[in-house]
């Protein structure tokens, strides 16, 4: 999966697979996770904020508790 870059304090980069509704994101720490059921409206939402993109993630990813894990950067590649 490709991750496109943010412009974000708290979010380096973020990619979406449409057919398995995957959003991986990227934190600035260097973290990588898989949100698994995200709707492509949600992982829009979070692409084109206007304002804080952490607080259009908390909003649209976190605050909806999809089922998450933490992946290993080599794991990205193979999605």
């Amino acid at each position: 999966m490709r991750l496109l870059p943010l412009k974000s304090s708290m979010i380096a980069s973020v990619g979406y697979d449409p057919a398995l509704e995957a959003m991986v994101v990227q934190f600035n720490s260097g973290k990588i996770y898989r949100y698994d059921g995200v709707p492509s409206d949600a992982f829009v939402a979070v692409v084109t904020a206007k304002g804080s993109v952490g607080k259009m993630f908390n909003f649209h990813i976190k605050n909806k508790a999809y089922p998450f894990r933490q992946l290993k950067p080599d794991e990205v590649q193979n999605l």
